[in-house]
């Protein structure tokens, strides 16, 4: 979505899941929330020699083994298709925040050791962008915010002067307008 065109500065005031303020001075602006596994993982290791049973507290997006410092991604494959996978790790299925995996003891006999999946979990990508430059914020939960231009109130509500800090209020017109013609429908109008 676009905001702040004609404005000299645009701020995202992002609410939940952190309090934080993006600046821009160049609007307008455009802010997009998207769903991302990037950024967001934990690191799980397992034995070898028997099926991968796990849960987490969050829905799973996908699964890469980590082995000798290289990244090999699985494709869901059983058995696995693609040359770079080490065969006696055994292949995850992922099923919500949960990842699995068949065994086959004849296959997998002689394993020994460990194997070390990074598993990402699903997330919310805030993107804002303005002539150029872009910000892109990573959080778990779908961050709220408002934006304001120039004189620090959302768009959708009117400054007002206020006798304390910061020296002004925003009110929000849609809500107040709605008021008034609640009153006015209670009296009669």
């Amino acid at each position: 979505m676009i905001y702040c065109a004609g404005a000299d500065k645009a701020t995202i005031n992002i609410t939940s899941p952190v309090i934080e303020k993006i600046i821009f001075e160049n609007p307008p602006i455009t802010v997009e929330v998207t769903t991302t596994n990037q950024g967001l993982y934990q690191d799980y290791t397992h034995s070898m020699n028997q099926p991968i049973d796990k849960t987490f507290d969050k829905a799973v997006a996908s699964v890469i083994l980590i082995d000798s410092n290289n990244d090999y991604i699985y494709s869901g494959q059983y058995p696995p298709t693609d040359p770079r996978v080490h065969r006696q790790c055994p292949v995850p299925s992922i099923q919500g925040n949960k990842i699995y995996s068949d065994f086959d003891p004849g296959a997998y006999a002689d394993n020994s050791g460990t194997c070390t999946y990074r598993v990402y979990f699903g997330g919310y990508k805030l993107t804002a962008n303005s002539q150029g430059e872009t910000i892109t914020r990573i959080y778990e939960t779908e961050p709220n915010f408002n934006v304001t231009c120039d004189e620090d109130c959302p768009e959708g509500s009117h400054k007002c002067t206020h006798n304390k800090y910061p020296g002004y209020c925003c009110v929000p017109c849609k809500k107040v307008a709605n008021r008034i013609n609640n009153i006015a429908k209670k009296v009669g109008r």
